[in-house]
């Protein structure tokens, strides 16, 4: 089994440069990783969970920018591969 590093509150917001407000609305709103309880007062996110996430969010904004290739663009890339 892999060991797998817990980064605590202060890296996750460093990461995704949230607010505390706004890290837990997002796990409350299941669109983020939820954190894991390592002791009575303290979580941790696991540092696999939150690059599955970064991943996750880079590859929405390259495929809401990517855009249909037309007729002409077809063409064009077709006899580029030629």
């Amino acid at each position: 089994m892999r060991i797998q590093h817990f980064l605590k509150m202060a890296a996750v917001l460093q990461i995704t440069g949230w607010s505390r407000s706004t890290l837990w609305r997002e796990v409350q709103g299941g669109r983020f990783p939820e954190p894991v309880p390592t002791t009575k007062q303290r979580v941790g996110w696991l540092e696999n969970e939150i690059a599955e996430w970064q991943s996750k969010k880079i590859e929405e904004r390259e495929t809401r920018h990517a855009r249909p290739m037309g007729p002409q663009a077809k063409k064009a890339a077709a006899s580029a591969r030629l």
